[in-house]
């Protein structure tokens, strides 16, 4: 019986990460991580919490990172997604599949996740993770983020996103290549011609 596919894409900010993931769930029904929507809506819940208190302080530094273009701490991070991920787990029966938004981005997530699906039992026999890069140039990723025009994608914003690219998720893209379990795809083709590559690569 073939394994779940537990799919992430690697790429710039405005690469088509999270476009090509909602395809994804939408046609094929996988389970949906995202660890960037989880990450906002905290950060956007910020003025809800007790004034001192621990999520009320934990808010805040979310929301200077993120509106600084900066990434989020591995720990936090894993901290959030371990625990969904384990309620996929716990329903692996009736998943088709998974789908991390926003994650990994640094080595050390990728590592933490690879370990997770490696060895947690239900997950080591019954998924299989696919890392796929949409790859893009600068260029395009600066065209496409200032065409959307989110709150946060400023020239400072979008400078430290891709400066962050180059520091952290290069070091992923290379540490799932070694392996050669990586997939790239040229995200620079339209929102349908990539959609069509990822699924031919993971042979849905």
């Amino acid at each position: 019986m073939a394994k779940k596919p537990v799919i992430f894409f690697l790429g710039k900010s405005g690469s088509g990460k999270d476009t090509q993931a909602e395809i994804l769930i939408q046609n094929f029904k996988f389970d949906f991580i995202s660890s960037g929507g989880l990450l906002r809506d905290f950060k956007n819940r910020a003025s809800t919490f007790p004034e001192n208190s621990l999520e009320r302080y934990e808010a805040g530094g979310i929301k200077r990172i993120l509106d600084g273009g900066k990434f989020v701490p591995t720990l936090t991070i894993a901290c959030q997604w371990r625990f969904a991920a384990l309620l996929v787990m716990k329903n692996y029966a009736t998943s088709t599949g998974l789908v991390f938004g926003g994650s990994p981005r640094k080595l050390a997530e990728a590592m933490i996740l690879d370990d997770f699906f490696q060895h947690w039992p239900e997950a080591a026999e019954h998924f299989s993770i696919k890392p796929i890069e949409l790859a893009i140039s600068d260029e395009e990723a600066r065209q496409r983020l200032f065409a959307r025009g989110r709150e946060d994608d400023n020239e400072n914003a979008i400078k430290n996103r891709l400066g962050e690219f180059e520091e952290f998720v290069v070091s992923v893209i290379n540490y799932f290549k070694t392996s050669g379990r990586l997939l790239t795809v040229n995200g620079e083709k339209s929102i349908e011609e990539v959609h069509n590559e990822v699924v031919k690569m993971l042979e849905l």
